[in-house]
């Protein structure tokens, strides 16, 4: 089975449905009002995932959550330490930078059927375009049976060596198909999207 793949730092609904097209497995929308690609509250916004095809997996990316999600999200994603009970589907994303170790992350994981492994950078929540540590990364993923989506400085030049070493569930970009922060570039995501899918 081939890797699954998200678009992540979405910010409008012609780049969501392209993303879809192109064969995008699910799309980020972040309400991390600190990022560059905060969507907002406007109804418009809101309403993305409403007007794309039933099929599309649309994932509300918070920092740190504190409100309930927009309808018709289908999965919540965030970094926390204690996270709260929620009805939604929702994505434990563990950030690993250089004081990360293998038994930390792995209590961090716990019992979690799957989580997001992200590079750490500090003052950013995701998005920054950071290297992720494959090595450790690797560790990580031999250790642990939960599914790995795995994201940290990927782009189409770079993510099937990383799925090749890692082989995770799933991988998750933002600024590496970007022209600049929120405003994504088509032929990055065709590339990115076939290069994963075909490793």
């Amino acid at each position: 089975m081939s890797v699954k793949v998200k678009i992540c730092g979405l910010v409008s609904l012609k780049d969501a449905e392209a993303a879809v097209d192109l064969g995008a497995d699910a799309l980020g929308f972040v309400f991390d009002p600190a990022s560059p690609r905060y969507i907002g509250d406007k109804p418009d916004s809101l309403a993305i995932p409403s007007q794309l095809g039933p099929y599309a997996l649309c994932c509300a990316v918070y920092g740190r959550y504190q409100k309930v999600a927009p309808p018709h999200y289908g999965l919540i994603q965030f970094i926390e330490s204690d996270f709260p009970r929620l009805l939604r589907p929702f994505l434990k994303v563990i950030r690993i930078g250089p004081q990360s170790d293998l038994e930390s992350v792995l209590r961090q994981i716990g019992d979690s059927g799957s989580i997001l492994l992200d590079a750490f950078s500090p003052g950013e929540m995701g998005g920054s375009g950071k290297k992720i540590d494959l090595e450790l990364a690797s560790h990580i993923a031999q250790a642990t049976s939960a599914k790995i989506v795995l994201a940290g400085g990927f782009d189409p030049q770079n993510v099937a060596d990383a799925i090749q070493k890692i082989k995770p569930y799933a991988v998750d970009v933002s600024s590496g198909v970007e022209k600049s922060p929120g405003v994504k570039d088509m032929s990055k995501i065709r590339d990115f999207i076939q290069a994963a899918k075909n490793s």
